[in-house]
């Protein structure tokens, strides 16, 4: 048999670890999305699309991730743009395209509600107009979503965006589904608060209306006799009695039975009370 020239050798050496390296990759686990993204040139929309959540929800993880990828902190994120002035990023946003001011953004967003809707239909479309060159880049949209977040923020801190009203209930929301009562009644009398002083009529335009209402309805229930004074039951109570007729009709009955527990639960501390004088 003739011997294999060098070359031959090489190459069957080269084959073999070829064949090892896809055995390998075989045995590996999938990347995850996270893993597979690279923020770099894919930027916070990328990230987006890889976890398959919108941009308000990328900005939160891609806080997470900041420690395990260092190239996170080149990004525009929600964290950097905080950290200009607002003069500094009313100037940078005027080099992409969109003037604004405290005025006319409160107008326009107290009409949205949601900073995305705002961000990507009001803003996005300017930043191609006259054909800039150089063209503009992921990383200008990213700068563009996180600036009408954190304006808002800064500029209306008691309306509340609905992507921050949704994270708050969904905080809530994960509490409860773990099992705590307390944690989250707390929360969802929070985001009541968050709502602002239309809050029956916002709550109605949320999507999580009716599990709101749900929710509440039986925290209330487990934290009657938990807490030592009644005041924060008053206050639900006072909200269910609200929301309900409107957002669960089915659960009237329930909001009943639950208002004459804690009517019975209210005399019976008041009974309890040392008399004055």
């Amino acid at each position: 048999m003739a011997k294999k020239s060098p070359a031959q050798r090489a190459n069957k050496k080269h084959e073999k670890e070829k064949q090892r390296q896809k055995k390998l990759a075989r045995r590996q686990p999938p990347l995850s999305p996270e893993e597979r993204w690279k923020p770099l040139t894919e930027g916070i929309e990328g990230l987006a699309r890889r976890l398959d959540v919108d941009a308000y929800i990328a900005f939160e993880e891609a806080a997470g991730l900041a420690k395990q990828r260092p190239e996170v902190a080149q990004l525009w994120t929600t964290e950097r743009v905080d950290a200009l002035s607002t003069d500094e990023i009313l100037v940078r946003l005027e080099g992409l395209g969109v003037t604004t001011d405290a005025e006319s953004f409160a107008e326009r967003a107290l009409v949205l509600e949601r900073t995305l809707l705002f961000s990507n239909g009001d803003w996005l479309p300017r930043l191609d107009e006259g054909n800039p060159e150089p063209p503009r880049t992921v990383h200008d949209r990213d700068f563009l979503r996180a600036a009408n977040i954190i304006l808002w923020e800064r500029w209306l801190p008691d309306q509340p965006c609905d992507e921050d009203l949704n994270a708050s209930f969904d905080h809530a929301w994960f509490n409860f589904d773990s099992g705590h009562t307390e944690e989250p009644f707390f929360d969802l009398l929070d985001v009541w608060e968050q709502l602002g002083p239309n809050a029956q009529d916002r709550l109605q335009r949320t999507p999580f209306g009716v599990d709101y209402t749900n929710v509440l309805l039986e925290t209330t229930h487990a934290v009657l006799s938990e807490l030592d004074e009644l005041g924060p039951v008053v206050k639900a109570l006072t909200i269910l009695h609200a929301i309900v007729p409107a957002l669960a009709p089915d659960r009237f009955e329930q909001l009943r039975a639950l208002q004459k527990v804690a009517d019975h639960e209210m005399a019976t501390l008041s009974a309890d009370s040392p008399a004055d004088g």
